[in-house]
């Protein structure tokens, strides 16, 4: 019998998507043609997915992103590498243990497992509704020649007035010169007007960034980026360590090489705090006479003796695979050279490793064939 499908036939309307909305529920109504190529591929994806008791689909078109963004990743790794020769087996045995990895590839002799998992915005923090709700209203607000940048100076538990928000947020941008702002920023000047706000319990710092001039007028959305909180680039680090210790030892009885595959998401990730995660933060070694920067003893992965996070023979990692970015762009590998079970198998992504004489994190290999190939999608799909 076939499995029912992701998503449902219909109502779809237009609007865009609410920082209040879930992902699944903005994703199956769209009724943009761009979405219905998406759930259109994503559908495809699902009816070659083995989902007998529906669990994936369940995560999948739940309301907390803690579900649907797992169930997302782990389609998108099965087809992945279902579509470069390999034959994935959901959630294997190991024997001697009751703990089944998310999958078991297979090709060719070659066994690897892989783990997956969801790496959210700040860390671990889920954004609270407080939050997705004051982020809404920001976006409300209008004004023809800004777009603001968002910090949150502190979370609240309180859903402020929707026009109180906007009354504020208007009323400081009408104070500001476009052409005074814009001039700045052409003169190198890398500060923009900034204010903080009190919204309900909520404190937020907004940073108003001039629009290009071929955008001025167009009143759709007002937040430019963000938000951030200025916590991810140290918690991260952290954050990516842990995963790795605990994913290791889950699957310490596994008999093959060990990917743990790491979404990074709603949010751009810096290659360089995936090298400090894995490889250790440099530090200053000073000598007599010269001072260098050298990498540290801190990272995840270590010669020893006895070499630290052998467990986890790669790292994969997706920086903004996102459902209408498959097309865009491969998830980046991580190799490490100390592993007990070293990944051995001819991978097409952009590959990073530790050279051994410096300890710098170089580039070992680019990307070989492009996403869209290997998922059979056209150039610049989504098409508008």
């Amino acid at each position: 019998m076939a499995p029912e499908p992701l998503f449902d036939d219909g109502p779809h309307h237009d609007g865009p998507a609410l920082y209040t909305e879930p992902h699944f529920a903005f994703l199956n109504r769209a009724s943009d043609p761009m979405w219905a190529q998406v759930r259109d591929v994503i559908e495809q994806w699902y009816a070659d997915y083995p989902d007998p008791d529906g669990d994936l689909r369940a995560r999948f078109r739940d309301v907390s992103i803690r579900q649907h963004a797992p169930a997302w990743w782990e389609l998108y790794i099965y087809t992945l590498f279902r579509r470069l020769g390999y034959a994935p087996t959901v959630h294997p045995e190991i024997p001697g243990t009751t703990r089944h990895p998310d999958l078991l590839l297979t090709k060719d002799g070659s066994r690897v497992y892989i783990e997956c998992v969801v790496l959210f915005e700040d860390g671990s923090r889920q954004s609270t509704d407080s939050e997705s709700w004051v982020k809404d209203c920001i976006d409300a607000a209008k004004n023809p020649d800004f777009v603001v940048g968002v910090r949150f100076e502190h979370f609240g538990k309180l859903r402020p007035k929707q026009s109180q928000v906007t009354r504020h947020i208007e009323g400081w941008l009408a104070t500001l010169d476009y052409d005074s702002v814009s001039a700045a920023s052409r003169a190198g000047e890398s500060h923009y007007p900034s204010k903080n706000f009190d919204f309900a319990d909520s404190r937020v710092r907004l940073t108003a960034i001039p629009v290009h001039p071929d955008r001025r007028g167009n009143d759709v959305g007002r937040i430019g980026f963000g938000p951030a909180n200025g916590a991810f680039a140290v918690q991260s680090v952290g954050e990516i360590r842990d995963i790795l210790k605990g994913k290791a030892k889950q699957c310490r009885a596994v008999d093959a090489p060990l990917i743990v595959a790491i979404l990074n998401w709603s949010m751009f990730a810096r290659l360089n705090e995936v090298n400090r995660a894995l490889f250790g933060s440099a530090v200053v070694q000073s000598g007599r006479d010269t001072t260098q920067l050298v990498q540290g003893t801190d990272g995840y992965w270590h010669p020893g003796p006895p070499p630290r996070g052998s467990v986890v023979s790669a790292v994969l990692f997706g920086e903004s695979v996102s459902h209408s970015r498959v097309a865009a762009g491969l998830p980046r590998l991580w190799r490490n050279p100390w592993a007990q079970r070293p990944l051995q198998d001819d991978l097409p992504f952009e590959a990073h490793a530790a050279d051994p004489d410096t300890g710098e994190v170089v580039v070992t290999a680019h990307e070989t064939i492009p996403a869209s190939t290997v998922f059979g999608l056209s150039a610049g799909w989504p098409h508008a």
